[in-house]
Order: C-alpha cells, then structure tokens, then sequence
C-alpha cells in the first residue's frame, strides 16, 4: 500500500515529505508534485526505490492464434 507523510515543523515552517510503498520513477513523480514551487533542501532514495516494478505478462500472441 501506498503512504505518504507529511511532518511540518510547527517553530520553522519547515516541510517534510516521506513516500513509501511507490518504486521506481512513479516515486520520483509524486515526490516532484509535492515539492513543486518549493525549495528542496534535501532529498534520498531508499532501497525501496531500486526495487523493480513489476510488469505485466507479455503476451506473445497478440491475435490469440
């Protein structure tokens, strides 16, 4: 399942953004629409990140013969 939290620093204002259970790019993609017309001071990859997505079953006949 997908999660994302959000921590805000109450004495700075300072925003804290953790996505889990997304991989790969798809993670990269919600991480730039949350940061977007922000400055981003730090930002890691987890392990999780460089796990691979899992892919459909290729079909090798697509004309069912």
């Amino acid at each position: 399942m997908a999660k994302v939290t959000v921590t805000i620093n109450p004495k700075n204002g300072e925003v804290q953004y953790q996505v889990e259970g997304v991989v790969g790019g798809t993670c990269t993609d919600i991480t730039r629409l949350l940061t977007q017309h922000n400055e981003v001071v730090e930002q890691r990859l987890t392990a999780e990140f460089c796990e691979p997505e899992t892919l459909p079953d290729y079909i090798t006949n697509p004309e069912g013969e």
